[in-house]
């Protein structure tokens, strides 16, 4: 019984870990996904002319940014885009754990689309993409460093209480 009890410790300060672990991953997904819907806002401008609306709603998100987009086409009905994309970004904002600098970057975004032609917003969009991709390639280096970090304390906390307890 004592073996038993001493794997379930082990396998959940290895799932503790994980679950930490998962954080970098969840960080890197954002800022992919949210680079792709900047070029698909972007194109969407420049190519095909549409609102930011039908622009959004073509968009086919999956998770850490897909709970964004559709609280941002929900608040389209009551608020201006602006609007939309920042109360949608507060209220999503603790799914994924950014810095203030990188919330700030974001919001700022949603401010500027809709405000000036085709052209300025498609440059915006490039500009957007770029001051983006240094914060991507952060998260990507601080998976690299940091990332089994989680998973080996978290185990090795685990087997230390299960000596501990056997």
């Amino acid at each position: 019984m004592k073996l038993l009890g001493g794997i379930i410790l082990i396998v959940t300060g290895f799932l503790i870990g994980y679950f930490f672990y998962e954080k970098y991953t969840l960080k890197i997904n954002f800022f992919t996904q949210y680079i792709e819907l900047v070029i698909l806002i972007k194109n969407g401008i420049m190519c095909y002319s549409k609102p930011l609306k039908d622009i959004l709603l073509g968009y086919k998100p999956k998770n850490p940014i897909k709970k964004y987009t559709e609280d941002c086409i929900l608040l389209l009905n009551e608020n201006t885009f602006s609007e939309a994309w920042e109360k949608s970004f507060e209220k999503n904002q603790s799914s994924v754990n950014l810095s203030p600098e990188e919330k700030n970057l974001i919001i700022s975004f949603g401010r500027q689309l809709g405000t000036s032609d085709s052209a300025s917003q498609a440059n915006y969009c490039q500009q957007q993409i770029e001051m983006v991709k240094p914060y991507l390639k952060k998260a990507i280096r601080d998976k690299n460093e940091k990332g089994k970090l989680p998973i080996v304390l978290g185990a090795g906390l685990g087997i230390m209480t299960a000596i501990l307890v056997i």
